[in-house]
């Protein structure tokens, strides 16, 4: 079902006024679409009690008379500090494989490219970790893949989920993918955006203050500026800008930007081509000799390689449509510049990530939301404790007017040594009735919130047992403990299994895309340099020649494909990236899952059916080294390993058939059945 009154068609291009307004109604929709959601007015609670930020509620409770205890225990942060490094506690990346024989080479360098980037670019704590951490607390998050080209880098991003708003969401929520477009909201100051889009800076003007306290709450900058409760005239303001005038105090103009990726289905509807993106005079176009320059222009070819010509009738988009603006112009306006758009079901550059999916909630169920009372109920049960200790410390003193003056028993201080009354024999003698023992259901309340929490929360305790054992535990015994004790973390690393599938898928079009051969020769060494860097269309991964029909029988080119030459280049990474699996085995992410394979490759490894290679690989070993040149299957990899005289060490003298059990690890310094290893 879809949502909102956005119109589904788009405006042309050029309508800078029209575009306007249809991002404004885009971004009215969206935000009210999110604001409908169970769970949204969840989230700043959520944030506000991990960040332990005084909130309004906070402040009423705290606000307590002089003596009363205002203890409070940040639970909820130390579940989602662990609920994080629970989830991000992973293998480096995926593995790649291709069904066509010709490209497994390449595939096997996008695996590497992969693994590379993501400890490059710290990806798993700029992305990764930075999106869970928002999962946890908003229920679902995001990781916003885009180019750089002045780093020349992919870069991640994880924005608030409350600034990333949907455009007519239709279908299961799991994926942003199924919405007609997105819009992603951030905040900059103003002279930062003029310095970004330096043609419309001119147009750039303030939206607000990003000081003043009218920053959207939904943004991150301003949470972080009314966390810190940074007014004019504060102390912030004084201490960066002491030089200037008072009035002015405070004043940082700031504008929200806002980048939208939307499918757009308009048709080339004149007679010619159009030339979509940039485009340029080809510098390799020499002019005919004899001909006026006035009568004879070069042709123009693509600036890049996302700009393209569209046929008339053919759509203008095919891959959507890019737009940045501001409340006040249009910034940018160009195709998606993305190829993977072209070639599959994703259309925009971000990956949704919900650890809980629920049918038709966009935030899923959070992990955290249900924390909210429990831990109001922690702090109350802690402060009675504080409280009733401070009673034990300074008892009470009754005591009558008679006996004593009112200022000498506010004088009394029970809880010092050696403490002294001087009483009016004429009146009754102060009295200390005592405290009364504290309620023992209290502290095993604690103690059940506490596990409560846990339990809800979905933290696995498995890291727990496996220290308790002192050993690397076997292979049924980690499947015991992945039994019984995580069934949550299970299911969320599904969650997050799907989430890295449509990542991957991203990350590889983007290699293919602008990664040049330069810059995998740096990462790869001469193995990144593939045969496709030498064809037709060098600087790329993608062949000129993929498609079945362009072989014969026996493999070789035909003579039509050869005087047709290669397709277009979008044509051509279809068929590769449909060529190319992305392969996750169920609970490989997580470490635990890891130990399992570890042990089973172990056994495999002594059985003869894998190779050194593949074994130092999936044990983590570094420096061990890559096969020869040319050993690309297990099959060759095994060949070449018999020839070097490497393999498995026969068993010992005397050890006992393992009869194919799995191999463990232990501590005792003796070997045992299983084809058991030891450690001293």
């Amino acid at each position: 079902m879809a949502f909102g009154s956005a119109p589904l068609k788009a405006p042309r291009k050029g309508n800078n006024t029209e575009i306007l307004q249809y991002g404004g109604l885009c971004l009215d929709d969206g935000q009210k679409f999110l604001e409908r959601q169970d769970g949204y007015i969840l989230i700043q609670p959520v944030l506000d009690r991990v960040c332990s930020k005084k909130t309004v509620t906070m402040l009423a409770e705290l606000d307590r008379p002089t003596g009363m205890a205002t203890t409070a225990s940040n639970r909820m942060r130390k579940i989602m500090i662990e609920g994080v490094a629970q989830m991000t506690d992973i293998r480096p990346f995926f593995e790649i494989k291709a069904y066509n024989p010709s490209l497994e080479r390449t595939a096997d360098n996008f695996s590497k490219l992969a693994t590379s980037w993501y400890t490059r670019v710290s990806c798993d704590q700029i992305g990764l970790a930075q999106a869970l951490r928002y999962a946890w607390v908003a229920g679902c998050a995001y990781v916003w893949l885009e180019w750089d080209p002045e780093r020349e880098e992919i870069m991640p991003k994880a924005p608030d989920p409350r600034d990333v708003l949907p455009i007519r969401p239709d279908g299961e929520f799991l994926s942003i993918q199924n919405s007609r477009g997105v819009i992603i909201r951030e905040e900059y100051t103003v002279p930062h955006a003029r310095l970004l889009w330096p043609d419309q800076a001119g147009l750039i003007v303030s939206d607000h203050d990003a000081l003043d306290g009218t920053a959207l709450e939904s943004t991150r900058a301003g949470r972080v500026l009314a966390s810190l409760n940074v007014k004019a005239g504060g102390i912030l303001d004084d201490g960066l800008f002491s030089s200037r005038p008072k009035a002015s105090i405070g004043s940082q103009p700031a504008v929200y930007i806002y980048t939208m990726y939307v499918m757009d289905s308009e048709t080339n509807k004149a007679s010619t081509s159009v030339q979509m993106g940039e485009f340029k005079d080809d510098p390799t176009w020499t002019r005919p000799e004899g001909v006026m320059g006035m009568f004879s222009k070069p042709p123009q070819v693509p600036a890049n390689n996302w700009s393209y010509t569209v046929k008339a009738g053919e759509k203008l988009y095919p891959r959507g449509r890019r737009v940045i603006f501001s409340n006040t112009t249009v910034l940018e306006d160009i195709p998606n510049p993305y190829w993977f758009a072209a070639a599959n079901q994703i259309h925009f550059p971000l990956v949704k990530l919900t650890l809980d999916p629920m049918p038709n909630k966009w935030f899923g169920l959070g992990p955290m939301f249900d924390l909210l009372p429990l831990q109001d109920s922690l702090d109350n049960l802690l402060r009675v404790i504080d409280d009733h200790a401070a009673q034990v410390a300074n008892p009470p003193v009754i005591s009558t007017s008679m006996s004593m003056g009112k200022r000498a028993l506010e004088a009394i201080n029970t809880r010092r040594a050696g403490l002294k009354i001087l009483a009016n024999p004429m009146g009754e003698l102060p009295q200390m009735p005592g405290v009364p023992p504290l309620e023992p259901l209290i502290k095993e309340h604690i103690d059940w919130i506490k596990a409560e929490m846990d339990d809800l929360s979905g933290l696995s305790d498995l890291g727990k047992s496996m220290l308790s054992l002192n050993q690397l535990p076997d292979n049924e015994t980690v499947e015991r403990m992945m039994e019984a004790k995580s069934y949550v973390l299970q299911g969320r690393s599904r969650s997050l299994e799907c989430f890295m599938r449509e990542f991957a898928t991203i990350l590889i079009s983007m290699f293919a895309q602008f990664y040049t051969i330069r810059q995998r020769y740096q990462i790869l060494g001469p193995s990144g340099a593939q045969p496709e860097d030498f064809d037709f269309d060098p600087n790329n991964l993608i062949p000129d020649f993929i498609h079945s029909e362009d072989f014969d029988g026996e493999g070789n080119l035909t003579q039509t494909a050869r005087d047709r030459g290669p397709l277009p280049i979008f044509d051509r990474f279809k068929e590769v990236q449909r060529q190319l699996v992305f392969t996750i085995a169920p609970g490989s992410l997580l470490n635990a899952s890891a130990t399992t394979r570890k042990l089973l490759y172990l056994k495999l490894f002594q059985m003869g059916l894998i190779s050194i290679w593949t074994l130092a690989k999936t044990l983590d070993i570094p420096g061990f080294g890559e096969p020869p040149a040319g050993a690309v299957t297990e099959i060759d990899k095994l060949a070449a390993q018999r020839n070097m005289g490497l393999g498995p060490a026969p068993p010992g003298p005397g050890a006992p058939n393992s009869f194919g059990a799995m191999p463990s690890m232990g501590n005792n310094g003796t070997s045992g059945p299983g084809g058991t290893l030891r450690t001293s």
